[in-house]
């Protein structure tokens, strides 16, 4: 038996859920499935993954130690952070820059619902694709998207 991820579901207060909806859909690019006034199922182009947005009074259910962590890949961390401030989102804590790609993550509303953006800097590559590289084994190497330009000019 095997399983696949079918769809996401992020809790969020009623009173909050416009704008996490509008966050979701203009921050995030998730085109909207369908929606009534408590939920709301958006789709993930790239995956065809749904997110499901739902409404709950259930406080223990928003709490910070329950809070969902939901986390999207973007293309350019630039511009998805500044389409998440300027849907409502709030940057929580700086942009941190690490050797395998950018990592932001945003409070939406007052809920509490916790969303992050990577961004992939580099690719992997088979080490023996990769100039000066100390290994003939077929390792996992990553590339910054310069050093993929020097090693391939």
């Amino acid at each position: 038996m095997s399983s696949c991820l079918s769809r996401l579901i992020v809790l969020c207060r009623h009173t909050n859920f416009t704008p996490t909806l509008a966050f979701f859909n203009s921050s995030l690019s998730l085109p909207i499935k369908r929606q009534t006034d408590t939920w709301a199922e958006l789709i993930c182009p790239k995956t065809g993954v749904g997110v499901m947005l739902q409404t709950t009074e259930n406080e223990s259910l928003l709490s910070a130690g329950y809070s969902p962590i939901v986390q999207f890949e973007v293309d350019d961390m630039d511009t998805a952070v500044q389409n998440a401030i300027t849907n409502g989102g709030i940057l929580d804590g700086p942009i941190k820059y690490k050797e395998y790609g950018k990592v932001a993550q945003f409070r939406v509303g007052e809920g509490g619902v916790m969303v992050g953006m990577f961004e992939v800097c580099g690719v992997l590559l088979p080490c023996w694709c990769v100039k000066g590289a100390k290994s003939k084994r077929a390792e996992a190497f990553r590339l910054t998207r310069k050093e993929i330009a020097k090693t391939f000019a």
